[in-house]
């Protein structure tokens, strides 16, 4: 599971589009990080 915040990937998104489709998405390189990133929401108890 990939856990992100926003601001943690905004910078990250690449954006292409044909007309008016514009499609928005992270490349395999830029998400690999925030693989299991569970500390961002903590243990429930907070």
């Amino acid at each position: 599971m990939f856990l992100a915040k926003i601001s943690d990937i905004k910078v990250r998104i690449h954006e292409s589009g044909k007309g008016d489709k514009i499609s928005y998405w992270l490349e395999p390189k830029d998400y690999e990080d925030l693989k299991d990133n569970w500390e961002i929401i903590g243990n429930g108890y907070d």
